[in-house]
């Protein structure tokens, strides 16, 4: 059974995309109220964390989960952004350290990691480094969004890591999509520059819930909640 724990959750997309490969999610942490609240929406019955600090391997056992296929983690991108400051480490929102003390105490087949492209030029190489000092072999790629049908190019920075003391015959070689951009991404992107910019001219500058939606491949009312789930 191929099992997922998704940091920093955000509103489920990972564990979305992992559930149609066949994962079963089997836990999730998100501080943030209003995700969180989407998330018991749609996983009420998967055990939930709210600080990544108190994910261990001991609170994770007593939750019931036996064994982690997969840990991802979309962490916080603030220190890294363009968007931001950029102050890397020394922003306290530098959380990559706590996903990797989790990935050391779950000892997961498979981590993946997602960032802003920028951290490409700010923390790529460390993680890696990490990674490959807890004996795992990890890879890195850059893919816009509009590599695989979204309507916007949002480059973003992939880490994929395979632990090296749990190989097994039906992981991908060094002949397979692990590590590598997918065959055919640059003619799918072609012409999907400013898509976004049109849609945000048509409904002005701050898209509402429903074109979110859209724009980042949920299904439709996925983020509406009920007046008794508002946190």
């Amino acid at each position: 059974m191929l099992t997922h724990f998704s940091l920093f959750t955000g509103i489920g997309g990972i564990d979305l995309a992992a559930e149609k490969a066949g994962f079963i999610t089997v836990g999730q942490c998100e501080l943030a109220d209003s995700p969180y609240q989407i998330l018991r929406k749609h996983w009420p019955d998967v055990p939930k964390w709210r600080d990544i600090r108190n994910v261990t391997a001991e609170s994770v056992q007593a939750a019931g989960i036996q064994h982690v296929t997969l840990v991802s983690g979309g962490f916080p991108c603030q220190p890294y952004s363009i968007a931001g400051k950029r102050r890397g480490e020394k922003d306290d929102r530098h959380l990559w350290p706590q996903m990797l003390r989790v990935v050391t105490e779950l000892r997961p087949r498979w981590v993946l990691g997602e960032n802003v492209a920028h951290f490409v030029h700010m923390g790529l190489d460390d993680a890696l480094i990490d990674l490959e000092a807890c004996d795992y072999e990890a890879w890195a790629v850059v893919l816009p969004a509009c590599a695989v049908g979204a309507p916007n190019r949002r480059n973003r920075v992939f880490i994929v890591a395979h632990s090296n003391k749990q190989r097994c015959d039906t992981c991908p070689d060094e002949t397979g999509v692990v590590g590598k951009t997918p065959a055919g991404w640059e003619k799918r992107g072609h012409g999907c520059s400013g898509i976004f910019e049109v849609v945000a001219d048509e409904f002005g500058q701050l898209p509402n819930p429903a074109l979110n939606e859209w724009i980042m491949g949920f299904p439709q009312n996925w983020t509406v909640l009920e007046p008794s789930e508002m946190p």
